[in-house]
């Protein structure tokens, strides 16, 4: 849920991507909730929607940091590559016996995930009381968009429909191939700091993902727990991109570049003793981080997978179903077009029809 701009009011209803934010049924619990959203004025809004199924895939595949250095953004050259690509990234998880979660802990994504999920609302699957608490805005007024009409080359036509709709600046042309990016590529990977002590002062080098430096008016850093925004004047007039002047090249794998703060660049270009030093660590790390991106990718688990799971697990897959449906009665009734149109949903629909 968020107002933008001036001109315009645009209110996200649902965004389902991920686990671990806190479910909008835990605020509604909360007195003073209901007041809140009363005090939301009629407006148009937007309803992002997914197949619960494939919401399930997101949050049991959602990496993140792990290693307590990187955490706290104090990488070191005297680690080797090695000991931190293998130790960097955790997962989501649930300890049934302690009734808690493992959040970051697992070392691959495992399917104890969906019952703390179900249990404690980690993630909506298009919540139908946030609707009811919206009492201002009318059913017509939301416009519903499947993710996957936001993702790959379709997400730039549909961001120019959107403009349209709720009467924001359109992207440019020039941003077409942005929209298609894969932005979680180096998810819980990027990005990274390391400290150089050099002989004046300790330095602080940022391994970031470039796609999040997405053009001259803002830069986005997506550190562990949540996304910083910083505008341009505060990034660009102070941040230094050091790649070619290290490599001679533009980026590694299309996608990684070093930076610096400006004020340390001058300082660091005098100093060829630590540039060497520098590209010797990195020529080493930044190709076995990217191992460790393929050695990550390897370990997710598919919609398939996930069904496969609930078939063998009947009576958590119709607790499931439950929950789902409790979550969708407000889309079944403005767009049930789309639940039919949901593979993987009307697979596990079917599957319960069996379980009966």
């Amino acid at each position: 849920m968020k107002s933008i701009g001036s001109r315009f009011s645009l209110t996200i209803i649902l965004c389902p991507p991920h686990f671990g934010y806190l479910s909008i049924r835990e605020y509604m619990k909360d007195k003073d909730s209901n007041k809140l959203y009363a005090l939301i004025p009629q407006t148009k809004a937007l309803n992002l929607i997914r197949d619960p199924i494939s919401i399930l895939k997101s949050g049991i595949n959602f990496r993140r940091k792990r290693l307590q250095m990187a955490q706290e953004e104090n990488l070191s050259f005297a680690l080797s590559p090695d000991f931190i690509c293998e130790n960097l990234i955790g997962y989501n998880g649930y300890d049934a016996h302690n009734d808690e979660s493992t959040f970051g802990k697992e070392d691959a994504p495992c399917f104890g995930t969906i019952r703390g999920s179900l249990k404690y609302n980690f993630t909506d699957f298009h919540d139908t009381d946030l609707r009811k608490a919206l009492i201002n805005i009318a059913d017509e007024d939301i416009i519903c968009i499947d993710m996957s009409e936001i993702v790959g080359k379709r997400a730039f036509e549909t961001m120019n429909t959107l403009a349209k709709a709720f009467s924001f600046p359109a992207p440019k042309p020039s941003d077409k191939e942005k929209f298609e990016v894969n932005v979680s590529y180096y998810e819980g990977l990027l990005p990274l700091v390391f400290r150089v002590q050099m002989e004046q002062k300790s330095i602080a080098l940022h391994l970031i993902d470039k796609i999040f430096a997405l053009d001259e008016r803002i830069y986005v850093k997506v550190p562990v727990d949540e996304v910083d925004i910083w505008q341009h004047k505060n990034t660009f007039e102070h941040y230094q991109d050091i790649t070619q002047f290290l490599f001679n090249q533009d980026n590694f794998y299309e996608r990684i570049i070093v930076c610096i703060e400006k004020k340390d660049f001058e300082i660091l270009k005098q100093d060829t003793k630590t540039c060497e030093q520098i590209k010797e660590y990195l020529l080493a790390f930044i190709p076995r981080l990217e191992e460790q991106r393929k050695i990550e990718e390897s370990k997710k688990l598919s919609e398939e997978q996930i069904l496969q799971y609930l078939h063998t697990h009947k009576e958590f897959a119709l607790q499931a179903k439950a929950v789902f449906e409790k979550h969708l009665t407000f889309l079944a009734s403005v767009r049930p077009d789309i639940i039919e149109s949901w593979k993987y949903y009307q697979e596990f629909l079917a599957m319960c029809e069996e379980m009966s």
